[in-house]
């Protein structure tokens, strides 16, 4: 028999007198208000839009779709399991740790916002800390807001879209946040869309990947690809490796531009541009300002470009002579 919703203390189980004498325990789970539950499924199906779900004990479950407003506070625990935004729903996260079985994303993003606290980790154990994708809805919402820590797995980016995505996402990671990766990109971005990093360290075998959309980096920033570099066409996926930011755009030709305000990018390349995707680069841009750290080359491998240093120490991508 299900136990959600009995008024509970704060232990981590109470004890009923079953119908035949015998006593059963239940584990609480997860609180919401006084009210609590075996298992954080019933505990997000029991909650009204705008609550707070409290983790009470660690826990693992199967993958749970989140398709109204709710907010889990880990509570210092952990939790093994994945999350599916969908339905517009926001969906925030903080104060302990997610770790995704094998094979999930540990958030993947249909169609809402997902935002990860400042004491939030997550970490990815085959895919993507955040996945984002929406092939289907144009007026899907593809919103992720990152104040904690992602941590990912080779063969996916920590944070990776779909550049088939309809709807533009909106990604912003904030200062004090960490995005890292120590088999793969820390964050690959094919789709349409705006990515802003603050005072955050992103750190993967290649710190960003460009292949559409608007790349803000503002002051603070600590961007690093740690890889040996290389450059390899790839239709389906990313295509350089040792770069802090590569510019890459993608075979769906979508506008893609990277404007550097300050921060510290490092690699074998502190800047990467070329068109591996056998044309010609349209709609590009970059900009880095004057007092950006560059521990590491910034080189323009596309012919028709160049990208040189004014006389105030910034770089401009442009047209060659």
């Amino acid at each position: 028999d299900s136990a959600a919703g009995f008024n509970a203390t704060a232990d981590s189980s109470i004890v009923f007198n079953g119908t035949e004498g015998v006593d059963k325990v239940i584990t609480v789970v997860a609180y919401i208000g006084d009210a609590g539950f075996e298992t954080l499924e019933e505990a997000i199906e029991y909650a009204k839009a705008g609550q707070t779900i409290v983790l009470n004990t660690d826990t693992a479950t199967d993958a749970i779709t989140i398709a109204k407003d709710v907010t889990i506070d880990l509570n210092g625990k952990t939790i093994t399991s994945a999350f599916v935004v969908d339905n517009g729903a926001q969906f925030s996260i903080d104060n302990g740790t997610v770790t995704a079985p094998a094979k999930n994303d540990v958030i993947y993003i249909k169609n809402g916002k997902a935002t990860v606290g400042a004491d939030a980790t997550l970490i990815a154990s085959t895919d993507c800390a955040v996945f984002m994708k929406n092939l289907d809805n144009a007026n899907a919402q593809l919103a992720l807001d990152v104040y904690g820590t992602l941590v990912g797995a080779e063969g996916f980016g920590t944070i990776q879209g779909n550049g088939n995505n309809l709807p533009a996402s909106v990604i912003n990671i904030y200062g004090g946040a960490t995005v890292t990766n120590a088999a793969d990109l820390a964050i690959y971005h094919p789709q349409n869309g705006t990515l802003t990093i603050g005072a955050a360290t992103i750190t993967g075998t290649t710190g960003i990947e460009m292949r559409a959309g608007e790349l803000v980096v503002n002051e603070g920033a600590i961007i690093e690809g740690t890889a040996e570099f290389s450059a390899t066409p790839n239709g389906n996926g990313s295509t350089v490796l040792g770069a802090a930011i590569a510019l890459s755009q993608h075979t769906t030709e979508q506008p893609t531009s990277v404007t550097v305000n300050g921060g510290t990018l490092k690699g074998a390349r502190a800047f990467y541009q070329d068109n591996l995707a056998s044309g010609t680069s349209t709609s590009v841009s970059a900009t880095i300002a004057a007092g950006t750290t560059l521990d590491g080359a910034i080189e323009v491998a596309e012919e028709g470009f160049v990208m040189p240093e004014a006389e105030d120490g910034s770089y401009t991508l442009a047209a060659a002579d």
